[in-house]
């Protein structure tokens, strides 16, 4: 598998996979001087001599220092010695601060006496001189209170038990009676006929009274529907629209823009929308004359409003099939003869002499020839397999024999740049004999294996050179 592999020159250090001496190498090389040390044991320097180890430590023991020579193994009441708790098995501890304390005995076998501060965990049940004083806790501070969340304590018949906040607004909802009812969660109904119209008899909207009638209810204000009355059971009378109270739309019309139609003439009002009047209009037989068109799209053969098209003048695009226009005018206002905004030519055309094009040059042929001496191009750049959206095949082939030569080119197969010193002029495809050396320079560090190479991944990147501007260290990928 390829991988980056350090260049060793001159001022550099080696990075090696293995390495083998013939003697043991000493502490101040790096080493530790030693042939082979326990297994489990714990290592112990001495200066630049060599490490040794301890023997493996037993069940119980510890590494005890005395701060002179090296440490050694103790257990039992030597360690506990050693370390202040005391000779005896039962150790004492004075002042302590214990973070979680275990009972591994039942609570009877306990014997925890004393000041204590923090809390117990379990359910208490054992505990006595414990009470719940209310007014020491803090004070709730939130506005609302959340419906699972905040729980009250509740004793039920002698039990404590906890409920939430929901559970004591469901049951004050069961509570409600009369014409209204709140089901669990909070949804209220008021009784069908709970409501009559005396109630409403002194309520009004913008001054009018709500019961029995409603009045001169108008909607006119930008929107042209009045409504002069209705009684609250008989169907909508006086509904007129009146289009002078409407706002006026302040812009040109769009497509999407909508009308009110007559459809049919039998009085069914509908909507259309503004796209449908061109077509309306296509091509229908009452359309004579458009005495205000400025533009037309593909004129053929025959005449356009009474004059011939070899001497009119046409606003916007022209198409030439199979004929001649002469001393026509294209996006002008006066005849000019060979002046044009878009000019479609359907056959061959000639130009016998000079061509100059101010815009782009579009060539959709198979083959472009361009038989000069030299070709001059002004762009810094130049795109070939132009259109493509994938990776492909490409280049530049310079002609040593009948359409083929040596090709300098990108191999989309490998993704790498690389040479043929046989391709067809005509080919698709590169069959590469060499490829196209790259050296990439940064601070990544290639002893790590990064970076990847630019060209070729990981897979296809083979030879390329890579220098660590950190240090000056050179690499090759393979």
């Amino acid at each position: 598998m390829a991988q980056w592999r350090k260049v060793v020159v001159s001022g550099s250090s080696a990075v090696l996979s293995g390495l083998t001496l013939d003697t043991q190498l000493a502490v101040d090389q790096g080493g530790t001087g030693a042939t082979t040390l326990t297994d489990g044991g714990v290592l112990l320097g001495s200066g630049t001599g060599a490490v040794t180890a301890t023997a493996v430590l037993a069940d119980g023991e510890m590494l005890v220092g005395d701060g002179t020579t090296d440490p050694s193994l103790e257990s039992g009441a030597t360690l506990r010695t050693s370390i202040g708790v005391g000779t005896a098995d039962n150790v004492e501890f004075a002042n302590t601060t214990v973070d979680t304390l275990t009972n591994d005995s039942t609570v009877a076998a306990s014997h925890l006496t004393g000041s204590f501060t923090g809390s117990f965990t379990g359910d208490g049940s054992n505990l006595t001189g414990v009470a719940q004083d209310i007014d020491l806790l803090n004070a709730y501070g939130a506005a609302t209170l959340n419906q699972t969340e905040d729980k009250f304590l509740l004793s039920d018949n002698g039990t404590e038990k906890s409920i939430t906040f929901s559970n004591l607004e469901d049951s004050v909802f069961a509570n409600v009676k009369g014409d209204a009812a709140i089901a669990a969660g909070g949804s209220l109904t008021i009784a069908a006929g709970a409501v009559e119209n005396s109630m409403l008899a002194n309520s009004t909207i913008s001054g009018v009274s709500l019961g029995s009638n409603l009045n001169s209810l108008s909607i006119t204000a930008n929107g042209g529907i009045e409504m002069t009355s209705y009684n609250g059971s008989a169907g909508v009378s006086d509904l007129a629209l009146d289009i002078d109270g409407m706002i006026d739309i302040g812009a040109g019309l769009v497509d999407a823009d909508l009308f009110i139609v007559d459809d049919g003439a039998d009085g069914t009002n509908r909507k259309t929308v503004a796209s449908r009047i061109p077509t309306y209009l296509n091509d229908h037989a009452n359309l004579t004359s458009l005495t205000s068109l400025t533009a037309v799209g593909t004129i053929g053969t025959g005449t356009w409003q009474g004059e011939v098209v070899a001497d009119t003048f046409v606003a916007n695009d022209l198409t030439i099939s199979n004929g001649t226009v002469n001393n026509s005018v294209i996006g002008g206002s006066s005849a000019a003869a060979g002046t044009f905004t878009s000019l479609t030519v359907n056959n061959d055309l000639s130009v016998n002499n000079d061509l100059s094009v101010a815009g782009n040059l579009d060539v959709t042929g198979t083959v472009t020839t361009i038989n000069s001496t030299n070709l001059a191009v002004a762009d810094k750049f130049a795109i070939f397999a132009s259109g493509s959206a994938t990776d492909t095949d490409g280049g530049i082939v310079v002609q040593n024999s009948a359409l083929a030569g040596y090709a300098l080119g990108y191999d989309s197969g490998v993704d790498r740049w690389a040479f043929d010193a046989n391709l067809v002029g005509t080919a698709t495809d590169l069959t590469p004999d060499a490829y196209v050396g790259v050296v990439q320079f940064g601070t990544a560090e290639p002893d790590t294996q990064t970076p990847t190479p630019t060209y070729g991944g990981t897979t296809n990147g083979i030879g390329t050179i890579y220098v660590d501007t950190d240090d000056s260290t050179i690499w090759i990928y393979a």
